[in-house]
């Protein structure tokens, strides 16, 4: 089961949301890190100006002890605060303390130290520094929790401010929501609204647009197809109808019925052909083959559609003459060219 959200604004906000929250890491993590960068360098300087007062603050007695100069203060005895620093002066040559602050491990981590030798009548001591890292480690803890404070806003605005943008940007698709919902089949005439044509909405649109002619364009012709289809099989039909009535009113004997029978049986086929190419029109395949031509006498087509069509035009008290006494050659589709001349002369 997927966590995400199922609406596209949701999720353009949570991204949203997310990559300010990256950021704000980020920036918090360089701002975090040049804090501590500062404030070590600060505690290394004082530590190097600790050492300088160090190093003159003590002194060889007659008996060869060392003790702290007066005017110097103790360095030695620091306080609980950590602020002040403490010093240990070591013998380089015994490895041994020579002064040490009382009470105070000097090689706990709570301390930063700074140490180097220093020569005093000929003998070389080792002099170390240190003070607590607790001022800096409660200054870096404060703003830790101030950067942790202001993450949580911080990602509140920016999941709003990403919803509310995500909204103005889709704002165009709910509307084209909207009206494709209208166009139906009596509204193929509708297009979708487009606002800007140069982004990636108003190209969709435009996309959109461009099928819904396609689908107009296709409604369009198949009205056309269905009317056409109905006149072209109105015509044969009606012609059976009047060949039979005809021959059922005269009787007559077997070579009469005989000619209404072939008469049916010619309409029939030339029936069985319309409809076959009207099958091929409804797949489209006559739309997409090469159209094949012929030489065909146009004189003897016409003849043949006003004896076709005599018998309808008997009905309606019609007479058809067709003055073609000399072949009239053209190249064509013989059965579109038939169909051709049935519609005009049958709409005659």
């Amino acid at each position: 089961m997927s966590l995400a959200p199922r609406r596209i604004r949701s999720r353009l906000a949570l991204g949203y949301a997310l990559a300010v929250a990256l950021t704000v890491l980020v920036y918090a993590a360089v701002v975090y890190g040049y804090t501590h960068s500062s404030l070590t360098e600060q505690l290394d300087a004082r530590l190097q100006n600790d050492f300088e007062q160090a190093e003159h603050g003590f002194e060889v007695v007659q008996d060869g002890r060392l003790l702290w100069k007066k005017a110097a203060g103790d360095p030695g005895h620091p306080d609980t605060s950590g602020e002040k620093p403490w010093a240990q002066v070591l013998n380089q040559a015994r490895g041994q303390a020579v002064l040490r602050p009382p009470g105070v491990d000097p090689d706990a981590p709570v301390w930063r130290t700074y140490e180097k030798d220093y020569t005093v009548e000929g003998v070389t001591y080792r002099v170390r520094v240190g003070r607590s890292t607790a001022p800096r480690d409660e200054k870096l803890g404060n703003l830790l929790w101030l950067l942790a404070l202001c993450l949580v806003p911080v990602g509140a605005l920016a999941w709003l401010a990403g919803f509310a943008l995500a909204r103005r940007a889709l704002r165009p698709v709910e509307v084209m929501t909207e009206r494709a919902r209208l166009i139906g089949e009596e509204r193929l005439h509708q297009r979708l609204p487009v606002e800007n044509p140069d982004d990636e909405l108003g190209q969709l649109a435009n996309v959109f647009n461009e099928a819904f002619g396609r689908l107009e364009a296709s409604f369009e012709r198949l009205r056309r197809f269905t009317s056409d289809a109905a006149h072209e099989l109105r015509t044969p039909l009606a012609a059976l109808r009047a060949v039979g009535e005809v021959g059922i009113s005269k009787g007559g004997d077997a070579a009469a019925s005989r000619e209404v029978i072939a008469s049916m049986l010619e309409e029939t086929d030339r029936l069985t052909r319309l409809i076959e190419g009207l099958l091929e029109l409804s797949r489209g395949d006559a739309l997409r083959a090469p159209a094949v031509t012929e030489p065909v006498d146009l004189a003897l087509l016409i003849r043949s559609v006003c004896d076709q069509l005599e018998v309808l035009a008997v009905e309606r008290q019609q007479t058809l003459v067709a003055k073609a006494n000399e072949p009239a050659m053209v190249e064509g589709d013989p059965a579109s060219l038939r169909r051709a001349v049935t519609n005009l002369v049958d709409n005659a």
